[in-house]
Formats: C-alpha cells, structure tokens, sequence
C-alpha cells in the first residue's frame, strides 16, 4: 500500500514538473501560475511521503525518481529565470525606446518635445 501512495506522490509531481516545463519552452510563463495550486499540492504529498519514508530509506527506482524530479524542478527553476530575464530586457528596450523619442510638437523655444514630457493638448497645424 505505502509503494502505491510513493508511486502516485512521485508520478503525479513528475507530471506537474514536465507540464510547467513545457509551457516554460513555449514561452507561456502565465500559463504556469495556474499550475501552481496543483504543484503544492503534489509537492506536500510528496514531501510527507518522502519524509515518513526517509528514516526507512526509499527503494532504488524511487530514489533515482526522487533524484529525477528535483533535477527537473532545478531545470524548471533555471527556464523561469530565462523567461523572467527577457521580459525584463523586454521592459527596458522599450523603455529606451521611449526615452529618446519625440512627439511632432515644439516648444515656445522651438525644441522638440520629448516624448516623456507629453501631456497632450496639442493643437493641429492646419
């Protein structure tokens, strides 16, 4: 019975792991909020399992999949990262894009206005 409640903690983490670490590939980072209610919830089946069994030690073929999902899990932290990493450098290119932009209107002085400093209320050169 204890084999059968290891088998489904692991198997159900594992499955979790591999589908966050798809929708990480394909880029689709809000994706895997979704997946986070179900991923605590594995990953405390898991860690009870795992815990009451660690004074007894695990079978090989549960110990290489233990060993399995906390590479996975490394591997699914490392794809997160990279998608945090671009969406920042997403962030300040387009925000360097910005800074260095100006509207179609002048100044009493004649200078452009920057695009940071529109407020709007431009009239139309007719």
């Amino acid at each position: 019975m204890q084999a059968n409640v290891i088998e489904d903690a692991i198997g159900t983490l594992e499955t979790v792991l591999v589908h966050e670490r798809e929708l990480l590939m394909r880029g689709q980072a809000r994706e895997t909020a979704a997946l986070v209610g179900e991923k605590m919830s594995a990953l405390q089946v898991f860690d009870d399992v795992v815990l009451n069994r660690a004074a007894t030690g695990l079978q090989d073929g549960h110990r290489r999949r233990v060993e399995a999902i906390i590479a996975l899990a490394k591997e699914n932290a490392e794809h997160f990262k990279a998608v945090r990493n671009g969406v920042r450098n997403a962030i300040d290119r387009i925000g360097a894009r910005t800074e260095n932009a100006y509207v179609g209107a002048y100044n009493a002085t004649g200078g452009q206005t920057p695009f940071r400093n529109a407020t709007g209320g431009y009239l139309k050169k007719v």
